[in-house]
């Protein structure tokens, strides 16, 4: 697996949550393979942060359809944001 952040030159749509990731903005962009087939998408920094800390991993997600920076357990449910998390969250919640 190959992840980059890079500054992107067009609008991507992240591969965790719905939302685009405008012109100019950072984005984790990662190459992989799974089950034998080659991928490529981009994802927020917030939501591959998300990512890494769910249950559900990359074994399991549907693309686009979490909230942008959740992470979840492995029922799908949201996990229990920490004190130290909180600021991240409010933040994504006011660009919604």
């Amino acid at each position: 697996m190959r992840e980059t952040t890079v500054k992107t030159r067009k609008e991507h749509r992240c591969d965790w949550c719905p939302e685009l990731i405008e012109i100019g903005q950072p984005a984790i962009s990662r190459a992989y393979m799974w089950e034998g087939e080659f991928f490529h998408g981009y994802l927020h920094p917030e939501c591959m942060e998300a990512l890494k800390r769910s249950d559900i991993g990359e074994n399991g997600f549907d693309p686009h359809a979490q909230k942008r920076g959740i992470a979840y357990d492995r029922y799908g449910e949201p996990k229990q944001i920490s004190p130290n998390d909180r600021a991240i969250y409010e933040v994504a919640d006011d660009n919604c």
